[in-house]
């Protein structure tokens, strides 16, 4: 690939090598944010790179960067306990339902079973 690779379709689209690669950074960046939790912000996120890409101070400590994460990992956290929550629900519902089926055997540990084909034979002891 040469510097000019692609047509100029307006003045915003990147021409040179350095330019395409680096919006590509910028697209895997934009996914990863967009994937990362509920609310997160586009605007914030480039001007926290734009300052760090410029070398210019922070505009919010550290410590209240930290605490954010902290914040946001424990609302995700809390969420995720709420959706396990939620399918062993629907799991312990699916058991107590399959249970009660003619051809459903349950153990006295709770597994259950169907005997698909009976076998010939002894039982073993």
């Amino acid at each position: 690939m040469n510097d000019s690779a692609g047509a100029v379709m307006s003045d915003n689209t990147p021409t040179t090598t350095e330019e395409i690669a680096s919006y590509g950074i910028g697209l895997q960046m934009g996914e990863q944010l967009k994937g990362m939790f509920k609310g997160s912000s586009l605007d914030s996120a480039l001007a926290g790179l734009r300052h760090a890409f410029n070398g210019e101070e922070n505009i919010v400590s550290g410590d209240d960067i930290n605490a954010a994460f902290n914040i946001i990992q424990e609302r995700m956290k809390e969420q995720e306990a709420e959706q396990a929550k939620a399918a062993s629900g629907e799991g312990e519902a699916f058991l107590a339902e399959n249970a009660e089926r003619d051809d459903v055997h349950v153990t006295d540990t709770g597994l259950q079973y169907e005997i698909i084909t009976q076998g010939e034979g002894e039982l073993p002891e």
